[in-house]
């Protein structure tokens, strides 16, 4: 699947059409390298630009806040909470009856901004605003960074009834992903004081306390 993420400028017929949001001509924040399908997860606020072979203008749609894209011919089809590469075989699959030959494209055209709460050892602890995709470390620093005394590990993300595991420092020293995982809206930061391990169990949070090492 073809990825493009460029600035929107409105054809005479999308300007009339009202299709881009009024926002449309702000700036975002620059995205990190190539949006990898498979990890990038649609949510309210993407917009895809759209085009088949019955329609010789690309069209601008945005994914609802209740996490749908509206097709004029086969309605609204959810895509919130899928991957690139899951929203684009759903979308094909739903309009599989309503456009002829192979000339659909369904591509990523400006990620969603949104906010997120990031707590605990940070600057500026509360809700942030950020552009997908977004991993846990630039969360934080948009709160400001990790305060003095704060930990560099054992930051959790709570997700739900889950939570994941943030190591920066590993991270930092070995590159390595899994430490700062990208992080969505629904998510929660806590950072901990260093030295302080969160546990995490049912709705109970608690405490332990360990010296941190590099």
């Amino acid at each position: 699947m073809l990825l493009v993420v460029a600035p929107w400028r409105a054809t005479p017929a999308q300007a009339q059409a009202g299709d881009p949001p009024a926002d449309a001509g702000t700036s975002s924040p620059p995205i990190e390298g190539r949006v990898d399908p498979g990890t990038y997860r649609v949510g309210p606020g993407d917009e895809f630009a759209f085009r088949h072979s019955d329609l010789l203008d690309a069209k601008i749609l945005r994914v609802s806040p209740a996490g749908e894209i509206l097709f004029p011919d086969a309605g609204a089809v959810f895509v919130a909470g899928l991957t690139l590469r899951e929203a684009e075989a759903k979308v094909r699959e739903s309009l599989r009856l309503y456009v002829r030959g192979k000339g659909l494209v369904f591509t990523l055209y400006r990620p969603r901004r949104f906010r997120l709460q990031v707590l605990g050892e940070v600057e500026s602890p509360g809700v942030v605003t950020l552009t997908a995709p977004v991993r846990a470390s630039e969360a934080i620093a948009a709160a400001g960074g990790i305060a003095p005394g704060g930990a560099r590990r054992g930051i959790v993300v709570r997700r739900g009834a889950d939570s994941l595991r943030v190591d920066l420092v590993r991270y930092g020293t070995a590159g390595d992903l899994s430490g700062n995982p990208l992080v969505f809206e629904t998510d929660v930061i806590f950072v901990p004081a260093s030295g302080r391990r969160v546990q995490i169990l049912g709705t109970k949070v608690g405490t332990t306390w360990f010296p941190e090492t590099a």
